[in-house]
């Protein structure tokens, strides 16, 4: 055990953490804050603070009377008689003889084949002008109408839906959400958001493995200290130990790091509201299953550090099969490429019908094929750490 301990010694080195923090701190700043400002932002939320409102009144669902309550109809005049104000105080409205939203609305495809150059400078003027003029109201607006289209269309379940040539597991997962009583009220695509979020995080984790397990075996036989273990069946053994404290230490390293990382995104967004909500969804792509937002979060991390076991397995074995540093590099980028281009495609869009394990690499009708993916990389990486490690009590030494 006193040698495991020893072989933890030399990975957890501070010039390798201070490497390894440098790169997040980078990684953080140039990726993932933009994530956390882009969410408290609520950008790219279609349907504006209306969801959250409905969220916060209502809870993690929403029921037919629930959505009457709402006065979806009232709200809607009422914005659109503001805008009619608005449109009313401004004269530039007029000279298009605009004078109510429905006008604005009908004339936003405004002929300017007949314009002139002057002419159509001034109109496009104009047309800012007037955009910027009735802006957040139209916003509100635009974002109550989609929430409607939504909300409405699959409560009342007035929605057709082409099955030609769904897998089975999109038609099951489309069936759930249509014949159910209550639509969830989760924050729109916020398993597109997430998703993303953990999948920059998957990234950083896999390159801060590489750099904290990767040289262990390749350093001890460059100084040649192979030849002097094996010279004993204890030293003959040392691989297995070194091959074990480079998994743990993936492993430690990988579940460190998403703790960090998640816990940052939800230290300083209000995201928590919705861990006990179901993130089931027919926005960014339909969601395969109506889990809650808590069970997403730990899959997406169980399937970060299933990757950085699996890199670090392949990494001892290409270590073990190095003579130094540098021939253990250009093994190191190919093998660094191809997993993060696994968690690339893996978990953005995780466990959603637009997945691109799910959506292209398989024929979409295996059930969580992303999941398996990684759990593959992560089986034969400890594999081949241990086949590598097991023979080598029979290997001669050079």
């Amino acid at each position: 055990m006193r040698l495991f301990f020893y072989e933890l010694k030399k990975h957890w080195t501070w010039p390798v953490l201070l490497i390894i923090g440098v790169l997040g701190i980078l990684t953080w700043l140039a990726f993932l804050l933009p994530q956390v400002r882009d969410y408290n932002a609520n950008y790219g939320n279609i349907y504006g603070d209306l969801q959250n409102e409905m969220f916060a009144q209502y809870g993690i669902t929403l029921s037919v009377e629930e959505l009457a309550d709402f006065d979806i109809a009232g709200r809607r005049a009422t914005l659109e008689a503001d805008m009619d104000a608005l449109i009313a105080a401004e004269p530039i409205f007029a000279q298009y003889g605009i004078r109510t939203f429905h006008d604005y609305r009908n004339t936003l495809a405004y002929d300017t084949d007949g314009m002139n150059e002057e002419q159509l400078l001034k109109y496009r003027a104009d047309r800012a002008i007037m955009d910027n003029t009735i802006r957040d109201v139209r916003s509100q607006w635009l974002g109550l109408d989609r929430i409607e289209g939504y909300y409405v269309l699959f409560l009342e379940r007035n929605i057709g839906m082409s099955r030609n040539g769904y897998s089975p597991v999109i038609t099951r997962a489309e069936n759930h959400y249509i014949h159910t009583d209550e639509r969830n009220l989760t924050r729109y695509a916020i398993h597109d958001i997430f998703s993303y979020y953990a999948m920059v995080t998957g990234v950083y984790a896999i390159a801060a493995v590489i750099l904290l397990t990767s040289p262990l075996v390749v350093t001890d036989r460059y100084r040649g200290m192979t030849a002097m273990q094996y010279s004993s069946s204890k030293g003959r053994s040392l691989l297995k130990l070194q091959g074990a404290a480079c998994l743990f230490s993936a492993t430690l390293l990988g579940l460190l790091l998403v703790a960090i990382s998640f816990g940052l995104f939800f230290a300083l967004t209000d995201a928590g509201q919705y861990w006990q909500a179901y993130i089931g969804a027919f926005d960014r792509g339909i969601v395969l299953y109506d889990i809650l937002f808590s069970q997403y979060i730990l899959i997406l991390g169980a399937m970060v550090v299933a990757l950085c076991v699996g890199t670090a397995g392949l990494a001892f074995v290409l270590s073990r099969y190095s003579s130094n540093l540098i021939t253990l590099m250009l093994k190191l980028v190919p093998l660094g490429i191809a997993i993060t281009w696994i968690a690339e495609s893996s978990i953005h869009l995780a466990l959603v019908s637009i997945n691109t394990v799910f959506s292209v690499w398989f024929p979409a009708n295996y059930e969580a094929p992303e999941i398996i993916l990684c759990s593959a990389v992560m089986i034969i990486g400890m594999v081949l750490a241990f086949i590598v490690a097991a023979r080598e009590r029979r290997v001669d030494v050079r």
